[in-house]
């Protein structure tokens, strides 16, 4: 081992209060009071900035609403009126506040439609008196600061311009640098903040905001929000999420199943405004402790499957704009959105997994033509080469573990088996046509896999057993980190689930010998990287233990329901990495399959 072996632990949080959220394919708000339903943040990807840019008030929400019923305010934790609020998901996404009291209804809606730069507040009213009743809304708007954020906010110095353009009937404020260049601009539009609600009818008054890299751009969305209305998008939202929605026997496990689902399509997955293109990332919101960058790892084998499972056309496009955008550097720890390196160091999961990503949408859709869209089999061939480039005495090295940390012996079972998966891969896409490499992906697979068994396997407490890394000299580590288990060996197809090399491995894992095995009502594994039960512990639990009981997914609280990296392993909350939105998509993905097993 060459040099220090730094590790980059995340802090343990408690969150104190409950996680609102909601956001499209463009937006994100992560951060939406439960108690107040101010919106303190809506953040989106800019392409030219490669990073998130975050829109804040200052020590004040951004978006802030008062609602007057004949000239008295409704506010909104139910004082001063008869009636209480009542927060809820529609459709596991959209964010609603109803309110009701002897003499009125009202439900607040804040709706991010799937494929818009825009947001709609929508307030419904129902007067249940004999009497007419005056309705006033007012919008706080607090721009006050903007971040750029990658892995933490940086404040963008400028300042606001405000103006009507030119097409009226909306509000621009835009954000300039001091060199006069836009960098977003919000248009806040309504078609009226003031309505008289006759007695025992019903009314609405409705808010659009668009988003762009301009005024101009910001004004025309708004304008096309208003024109579609705002019925038509929440009906046409509703609907896209009802199809999305998967089920299943128990009411909480649905709710985690989906929840995971649409937070990882809408959070680990984005569209920049300046650009359109897609990008993964392991998470939208701030409060996950590296967001504002791109994982290969995160992105194909956490993320994608569960995207698969939702939206196949975005999955192929979102597939076909990161191979653009990072193919170059595929392997490296972290890089900036857009492609160039941010965090150096090579990890070989990293590497290989857009391989892996791309068997499983040629086998989930029978779509092989994608080969067509880019220059990929240049590119896979690329890949493959550096694969190679990492062989060392039979096995492939690297410097970084899925947990992101130092190695402490450069070659991992976990790693070398799924370079032995991508060569099996290889030949398969050698036979289907959309590859031609002269790689003999047969022999290197099978040469592997007698390595591995040769040189990464050793007399355990429970007999012979696979153990974590080795350094071909006579070292080796026996352990197990949950990002990259031994425990998925089968789920990857290098041996069966009753192999004994396995099932003594597994044994050793799930035991107190494990030093990160931790036990309580929600016990499991971790590492030590975040010391504590890991979220992918469940994930690989789901995948490879037919008798891990599902009612742990339903009882565990995570972060609000939400995957989290890592949890207390009694009380089952967040401890670390929280708001972890390609983890969700990986925990998604394992709950089906357990679902779709059973």
């Amino acid at each position: 081992m060459i040099g220090l072996r730094i590790l980059t632990k995340p802090e343990k949080i408690q969150k104190g209060s409950k996680t609102i959220l909601t956001g499209n394919k463009y937006l994100s708000l992560p951060n939406i009071s439960s108690s107040s339903a101010d919106i303190f943040e809506v953040n989106f990807l800019h392409f030219d900035q490669k990073s998130i840019i975050r829109v804040l008030g200052e020590n004040r929400p951004l978006i802030k609403f008062h609602i007057f019923l004949d000239d008295k305010e409704i506010p909104f934790d139910g004082r001063e009126i008869s009636g209480k609020w009542k927060f809820d998901y529609e459709n596991y996404w959209i964010p609603t506040f109803s309110f009701s009291s002897d003499n009125i209804k009202l439900k607040y809606t804040i709706l991010s439609p799937i494929a818009f730069k825009g947001l709609i507040c929508n307030f419904n009213v129902e007067n249940l008196s004999d009497e007419d009743k005056n309705l006033k809304i007012e919008l706080e708007f607090n721009l006050d600061n903007v971040y750029y954020h990658i892995f933490g906010p940086h404040k963008i110095d400028g300042h606001t311009l405000s103006y009507i353009p030119k097409w009226g009937n909306c509000f621009v404020t835009e954000f300039v640098t001091y060199s006069n260049l836009p960098i977003f601009a919000i248009a806040l539009g309504t078609e009226t903040p003031l309505k008289v609600i006759k007695a025992k009818s019903k009314g609405k008054i409705t808010f659009y905001f668009g988003i762009g890299r301009e005024g101009e751009g910001a004004s025309l969305t708004q304008v096309d929000l208003i024109r579609r209305g705002y019925e038509n998008l929440y009906k046409k939202t509703k609907s896209l999420l009802k199809i999305w929605s998967l089920n299943d026997e128990s009411i909480k496990v649905k709710e985690k199943l989906n929840r995971n689902l649409f937070f990882n399509y809408f959070y680990s997955l984005g569209k920049y405004i300046d650009n359109d293109k897609f990008t993964f990332l392991p998470s939208k919101s701030p409060e996950y402790y590296v967001s504002g960058a791109f994982w290969a790892r995160d992105a194909f084998m956490w993320s994608f499957p569960a995207l698969l499972l939702l939206d196949k056309k975005a999955a192929r496009q979102a597939f076909i704009d990161c191979w653009e955008q990072y193919c170059e550097n595929f392997g490296d720890h972290a890089l900036y959105l857009g492609g160039t390196i941010l965090y150096p160091g090579f990890e070989l999961d990293e590497l290989v997994s857009p391989i892996l990503a791309l068997e499983k949408y040629i086998k989930a859709t029978g779509d092989s033509s994608i080969i067509k869209e880019i220059s990929l089999k240049n590119g896979l061939e690329k890949i493959y080469l550096k694969i190679l480039e990492k062989e060392e005495k039979g096995l492939y090295s690297t410097f970084l573990e899925p947990s992101d940390d130092p190695v402490v012996y450069k070659f991992l079972t976990y790693d070398n088996v799924l370079v032995w998966k991508a060569f099996k891969i290889g030949k398969w896409f050698n036979q289907i046509k959309i590859l031609d490499s002269k790689i003999d992906f047969e022999s290197k697979a099978k040469e592997l896999r007698n390595k591995i068994i040769k040189n990464c396997t050793v007399e355990g407490p429970f007999g012979k057993m696979y153990v974590w890394s080795v350094d071909l000299e006579g070292n080796f580590l026996i352990a197990d980190n949950p990002p990259g288990s031994l425990l998925l060996l089968p789920y990857y197809g290098f041996c069966d689930y009753d192999d004994k090399l396995y099932f003594n491995t597994a044994k050793w894992i799930n035991s107190d010998l494990n030093p990160y095995h931790f036990r309580g009502r929600f016990g499991g594994n971790g590492n030590e990287h975040a010391e504590n039960p890991h979220v992918f512990h469940i994930c690989n639990k789901l995948l490879t233990d037919p008798d891990f009981p599902i009612d742990y997914i339903a009882d565990i609280g995570l972060d609000d329901g939400l995957a989290c990296e890592s949890y207390d392993k009694d009380m089952g909350l967040v401890s670390t990495g929280a708001a972890f939105a390609s983890a969700a998509g990986f925990l998604a993905y394992s709950i089906y399959l357990r679902r779709s097993k059973m």
